[in-house]
C-alpha cells in the first residue's frame, strides 16, 4: 500500500495536468502552441484510464481523494465539451425542399475491390441525393479518373459527379449528385496528399445550396520518412488551422468531411462560431466516427436557417471512418 499510494497521487496529478492542458487546447491565445491540440483526441481515453485508476484504487482501500476530484473533473469537462449548446436549434421544422446527403471517408477502398463493392452498397443502402466522399480514388480497375468517376457514379445512381483531384494526384474529394451542379469552387487542394476541400452549387428544384466537402489536413503518420516527428505534427495543425480560414471564408450553406479535428479543438470551435453540428445537436455527441478510436472527425455542419429532418451514423463501412447521413430541409 505505501508503495501504490504515491503512484496514485502522482498519476491523479498527471490527469490533472492533462485536464488543464486540455481544456485551454481551443484558446486562440494557445495557438502558437501547436501540440495542444492533440490533447482533445485523448479526453474519453484519459477519462477512462482515471476511471479504470479509481476502481483499482478503492478495489485496494488505497488514497483515492485526489482521484475522485480529477476524475469529477474529467467528467464535467467531458459534458460541457460534447453535450449541445446550440440555441434556438429547431431540427424537425421542416421546410420547402429536403435534401439527403451522405459523407464517407472511403480510405482509399484499402485498394481493394471488395470494399469498393461494399462501400457502393452502402450508399445504395442509403439512397442519398448527395454524396460525398473523402480519399476517394484509384485502384487498379480503373485507368483514369474520368473513369473512376463514370463507373462509380452508374452504380450509385448518380447523374453529375466532379472528381478532378490536383494534377499528379491520383486520390482526393469526390461529390455524386442527383441534382444539377452549377458551380464549382475550389477552396485548397494539396498535391502531397489526399486533403482538399471544394463547395458545390447544386440546383435543388430551382432551390440553389452549396455544400462544402471537406479533407483537412491530416497528420499522414505513415506516408513519409519522419512524417511522424513533433514537427511536422506541428505544421500539420497549423495547416490545418489556415484551412479552415479559408473554407470559412465561402459560407457554404453546408459542410461535410473529415475535418481531422476533434471537439475542443481551434479548428471546431472556429466552425462552431458559424455553423450547427448536427452530429452535437440532433445525434448522439458522446458517439465516434472512427470505426477504431474514440473520437469524433467527421461532421456535417449546417447553417441554423437549414432544418435536419433525419440525422445517423452509419457504422457498417467497410472504411475506419463512419459514415454521416443527414435529411436536410430548406
Amino acid at each position: 500500500m505505501k508503495i501504490v499510494d504515491p503512484i496514485v497521487t502522482f498519476c491523479a496529478a498527471i490527469i490533472a495536468l492533462f485536464f488543464v492542458l486540455n481544456g485551454v487546447a481551443s484558446w486562440s491565445i494557445f495557438q502558437s502552441f501547436e501540440l495542444l491540440q492533440l490533447f482533445p483526441s485523448f479526453d474519453f481515453v484519459v477519462w477512462l484510464l482515471a476511471a479504470i485508476l479509481l476502481i483499482f484504487s478503492i478495489s485496494i482501500g488505497g488514497r483515492r481523494v485526489a482521484l475522485v476530484v480529477v476524475f469529477f473533473m474529467l467528467s464535467i469537462q467531458l459534458v460541457v465539451r460534447h453535450s449541445d449548446r446550440s440555441v434556438g436549434f429547431k431540427p424537425n421544422a421542416a421546410r420547402g425542399e429536403t435534401l439527403k446527403i451522405m459523407s464517407l471517408n472511403v480510405g482509399q477502398f484499402s485498394n481493394d475491390t471488395g470494399v469498393v463493392r461494399q462501400c457502393i452498397e452502402l450508399i445504395r443502402s442509403e439512397n442519398p441525393d448527395i454524396v460525398c466522399l473523402q480519399e476517394f480514388g484509384l485502384y487498379y480497375k480503373w485507368p483514369d479518373v474520368r473513369s473512376v468517376s463514370i463507373d462509380f457514379a452508374e452504380k450509385i445512381n448518380c447523374t453529375y459527379f466532379d472528381f478532378s483531384p490536383k494534377p499528379g494526384n491520383i486520390f482526393g474529394t469526390a461529390f455524386f449528385s442527383k441534382y444539377e451542379i452549377e458551380a464549382i469552387d475550389t477552396v485548397f487542394q494539396l498535391l502531397s496528399h489526399t486533403n482538399e476541400a471544394k463547395v458545390y452549387t447544386v440546383n435543388v428544384n430551382g432551390k440553389r445550396l452549396t455544400i462544402a466537402n471537406v479533407h483537412l489536413q491530416s497528420y499522414n503518420l505513415f506516408s513519409v520518412k519522419n512524417s511522424a516527428s513533433l514537427t511536422s505534427i506541428s505544421e500539420a495543425i497549423n495547416a490545418r488551422n489556415a484551412q479552415v480560414m479559408d473554407l470559412l471564408e465561402f459560407e457554404a450553406d453546408a459542410m461535410v468531411g473529415d475535418f481531422n479535428a476533434s471537439p475542443g479543438t481551434i479548428v471546431y470551435d472556429k466552425l462552431c462560431a458559424k455553423y450547427v453540428d448536427v452530429h452535437r445537436t440532433y445525434g448522439n455527441p458522446f458517439s465516434f466516427t472512427h470505426q477504431s478510436f474514440p473520437t469524433r472527425l467527421d461532421y456535417v455542419f449546417v447553417r441554423e436557417n437549414n432544418a435536419i429532418e433525419r440525422f445517423s451514423v452509419n457504422a457498417d463501412s467497410p472504411s475506419d471512418h463512419k459514415a454521416l447521413v443527414i435529411k436536410l430541409s430548406f
